[in-house]
């Protein structure tokens, strides 16, 4: 396809280097203010131009662009999710991120989507404006705070129960490399205090402390107050 065209076409094998490289440079900026969180790994383009190679073959998965940005969009039941949506410059998310946003939701219903959850980074003003302008409501956020890991209680990855919250110790998925496992922690109890996760978590040897919340959280103000910020989050709803 001409390259500088803003029509909307399927994605093929040698699309992937260069979607694969738009979402570096995303990500590159994205650590500029969530540096632990978003840090890639020295191999994070050839194992992400990898992983849309085998994802853009699936039948559950919508994979479109333009000259200038691109969409993948996975139905997942009757939910449509997207995570991989970038363009080349904010200037074209309203017009060929909106253009790529609905026609990729429109198959998705066409394959049985009731709904669309898109992921984006906090601070990606521009996508996030386009995403609320469809009338995608914000559901969830992922918190962050950097421990310096002891390692004093080591632990094998894996689910974490009972200990005044639940959650998961492990590894980031591969093209991130935070430099040690991350503790993603849900369904704090009401006496668990944050200070008690974040000693936890150092002593099982986290590098990075993530706290799933929902936007109107009682726990956002602590959040706040022990130096969280909030990194991606999760919108969802029918666009319109």
């Amino acid at each position: 396809m001409d390259m500088q065209s803003n029509d909307v076409v399927d994605m093929v094998g040698h699309d992937c280097a260069w979607a694969a490289e738009l979402m570096q440079k995303r990500r590159n900026n994205y650590a500029s203010y969530s540096p632990v969180f978003w840090h890639q790994s020295p191999k994070a383009k050839s194992l992400h131009v990898e992983s849309l190679h085998h994802q853009i073959v699936r039948e559950n998965i919508i994979a479109r662009r333009t000259g200038h940005g691109f969409i993948i969009a996975e139905l997942r039941h009757l939910q449509g999710f997207v995570d991989d949506f970038a363009v080349d410059e904010d200037s074209r998310w309203d017009d060929e991120g909106r253009e790529l946003l609905f026609n990729a939701w429109h198959r998705l219903i066409a394959k049985g989507a009731t709904s669309l959850t898109i992921v984006s980074a906090k601070r990606d003003e521009a996508k996030n404006r386009l995403i609320d302008s469809v009338g995608l409501s914000l559901i969830q956020q992922w918190w962050v705070k950097s421990v310096m890991p002891t390692g004093d209680d080591k632990r094998q990855d894996g689910p974490i129960e009972d200990k005044g919250f639940n959650g998961y110790l492990g590894p980031t998925p591969p093209i991130y490399d935070p430099g040690g496992s991350v503790l993603l922690v849900r369904d704090i109890k009401d006496k668990t205090s944050l200070e008690d996760i974040e000693k936890q978590g150092s002593r099982w040897g986290a590098v990075l402390i993530v706290v799933s919340q929902t936007p109107n959280s009682p726990r956002i103000g602590e959040l706040e107050k022990k130096g969280y910020e909030v990194a991606p989050e999760w919108f969802a709803g029918k666009p319109s």
